[in-house]
Order: C-alpha cells, then structure tokens, then sequence
C-alpha cells in the first residue's frame, strides 16, 4: 500500500510540475529566419514596468496590443485586424478614463475620432480623418 501512495504522490508532483512549465513557458520577442516579429513581444521601461505587450504575424501586429504609461497604467488598447493595418484604439488618460476613441491606418488616424474630458469625461470634441489627413 505504501509503494502506490509513493507512485500516485509521484505521479502528481510530475504532473504538476509540467503544468507549471506549459504555463510559463511562452516566448517573447522572436524573430523569424527573414527577421520578422513573430509571436508574443514585449517592451519593458527601466523601470521594470511594461511599455507594450502585442502578438505579431510578419512583423505587422495582430489582435490586442497593449501599451502602457511608465507608472504601469494602461495606456492604449489597440485592436488590429487580421491585415495588421488598420486598428481601432482606445486610447486612456493615466487615471483610466477614455481619453480618445478612434481607428489607425497604418499608423495613421483614420475615421471619426472622438476626443473626452480628463475632468468630466464628456466628449469634447469629434474629428474626421482620412489616412491623417
């Protein structure tokens, strides 16, 4: 009875050691043979605290980018589309609230932009643009 208490104990403790591994386990910042960013990447400030956080396919990003203010709030989200071109963005002042709300274009403002107050969080101002213009 003692040896099958041993072996299940084992078998447990190998178990959870490589569900521990699988879930760290994530690289970053990776390069493929022709240079391009692919995968998960992160930037870090001196600080420690994380600038951005995004997934890239061919050097271009794709989903949710994240970046933030040196003090570690959230700066930016950023939802890119399957081209990596275009993106609709939020982007926050440091205490959290909606600071602006519009779409890029490859870098670029593009669309309707809606502009709110730091202090009452009303929306002040809206601006269109074309590939920013």
């Amino acid at each position: 009875m003692k040896q099958t208490g041993i072996s299940i104990f084992s078998v447990w403790c190998l178990l959870f050691s490589i569900s521990a591994f699988a879930q760290s386990d994530t690289l970053f910042n990776q390069t493929d043979s022709r240079n391009l960013k692919q995968g998960w990447w992160q930037k870090s400030y001196e600080n420690g605290r994380p600038m951005y956080k995004g997934y890239f396919r061919d050097d271009r990003p794709a989903g949710v980018m994240k970046r933030y203010y040196e003090s570690g709030a959230l700066k930016a989200v950023l939802d890119y589309d399957d081209t990596g071109m275009t993106a609709h963005a939020t982007l926050l002042y440091e205490n959290g609230s909606v600071a602006a709300r519009g779409v890029y274009f490859n870098t670029l403002k593009d669309s309707i932009w809606e502009y709110y107050s730091y202090y009452n969080k009303s929306l002040t101002a809206r601006e269109s643009f074309n590939r920013g213009v």
